[in-house]
């Protein structure tokens, strides 16, 4: 490991970026198998600590191999406690122009590059994961692998073990992958090992036979029990895989059953499990925010009515009812996070944000997503309205400003807690 330079920083406590150079090329890409028989989890001795009570302590940022500038994280890493250490998985070609970035920010001190190496592949037996089309699309033209991506969350989930150390579990791809050998093999390489980079004496990186996104799995701790709440393009997903790459049928229950296990709860609720989900709110984490004491913050389209006819307001409203059906049926309680119209069909939740304990503190904050919208007209009365709602909740309100939505994500979706 080593140091950007031994240059002088203008700021009292800052240092310079640190990069861990521990990057071994492509050779680091696994080959999963089905085989959960190895695994060192599923066997009850972790769980997931929920969102609302990490800590900051540690927290992933990553980049994908075509981005070369922090625009959408700066708002991000400035807006972390001064005690969060910062990891960035940062494509190697790319280390140079990320580190002159984080030399102008006065965080740049609790902030670590983790390079990993990409190179272009030929399309040989080579599929990318199309969830708004629902099926796995050849690839007919050279692609990077792994191809990285700004969506830290949907990368993986993090469990904490019974001797405190945390563990990170690995969906079986993230977008791409390639099928080795004969059709029906069973096993594949994948774009995300190289989420193994962040492998360190306390951390330890595992794959499981499930294809899931982060943002579209929240787990909880409510009535003494251990939730997972999952949209329903989990289960898709998993069968798609499965079916196509794979040769083989898994069913709805199999794969609930695998999560049971692997995410080490008690109940599995799959939100939209016989409809596609919205093509406008395609994760759960559009959708809703887990707080303490079995509360959630839950979307609201406050101007939906008027627009019935539209489809894609429709599929949303049709996806927020069966959601808030089912906390209600567990015993939750709802506090409403509204949004417009014009917010959810360009992807501005405020529901997309990070709360947190701070470690200095004590107290209970949240990373709130604002826009440029948030200032304009009555969304700027529906901002104040969402402040006011987290506040009632004990909450300090930390205004995060994005253009992650143009993108079709948000905060949380960049922002994956360790602890």
């Amino acid at each position: 490991m080593t140091s950007l330079n031994n240059q002088t920083y203008k700021h009292k406590s800052v240092r310079p970026p640190f990069i861990a150079l521990t990057s071994t090329a492509l050779a680091l890409l696994i080959v999963f198998s089905l085989s959960a028989s190895g695994w060192g989890v599923g066997r009850g001795t972790y769980s997931i600590l929920p969102e609302y009570e990490r800590r900051l302590d540690k927290v992933v940022l990553s980049l994908a191999v075509s981005t070369d500038s922090l625009s959408l994280h700066r708002s991000i890493i400035e807006s972390m406690p001064d005690y969060t250490e910062v990891l960035i998985l940062t494509p190697h070609k790319n280390v140079k122009e990320i580190g002159n970035n984080l030399r102008a920010m006065e965080q740049s001190g609790n902030v670590r590059l983790i390079p990993f190496d990409s190179r272009k592949l030929k399309n040989t037996n080579a599929y990318v994961l199309s969830s708004r089309e629902h099926r796995l699309k050849t690839v007919n033209k050279p692609m990077s692998m792994p191809s990285g991506s700004i969506w830290a969350q949907d990368l993986f989930e993090v469990v904490r073990g019974e001797n405190g150390k945390s563990s990170i579990l690995t969906p079986y791809l993230h977008k791409w992958f390639i099928r080795p050998g004969r059709p029906g093999e069973r096993k594949l390489i994948s774009d995300n090992s190289y989420i193994g980079e962040l492998l360190s004496p306390g951390l330890t990186v595992e794959s499981l036979p499930l294809v899931f996104k982060g943002g579209n799995v929240l787990v909880d701790e409510f009535k003494g029990r251990r939730i997972a709440f999952c949209g329903g393009d989990v289960l898709r997903e998993t069968q798609m895989v499965y079916k196509s790459a794979l040769g083989r049928h898994i069913s709805g229950k199999e794969i609930i059953s695998k999560m049971k296990r692997y995410l080490n709860v008690d109940q599995v609720i799959v939100i939209g499990a016989s409809l596609p989900q919205p093509h406008k709110l395609f994760h759960l984490d559009q959708a809703m925010v887990l707080l303490p004491g079995g509360t959630a913050g839950v979307t609201r389209i406050i101007d939906g009515v008027m627009h019935k006819n539209d489809t894609d307001i429709y599929s949303i409203n049709i996806f927020l009812d069966e959601l808030r059906a089912k906390l209600r049926e567990l015993g939750y309680r709802i506090v409403d996070m509204d949004a417009t119209v014009a917010d959810a069909l360009d992807y501005r939740y405020y529901v997309n944000g990070v709360p947190y304990v701070n470690s200095t503190t004590g107290k209970r904050e949240f990373l709130l997503p604002t826009f440029d919208s948030s200032e304009v007209g009555i969304n700027r009365e529906i901002y104040k309205n969402n402040v006011s709602a987290l506040e009632r909740l004990g909450y300090r309100v930390i205004p995060v400003h994005t253009h992650a939505n143009e993108h079709h994500g948000g905060i949380h979706c960049m922002l994956n807690v360790i602890s």
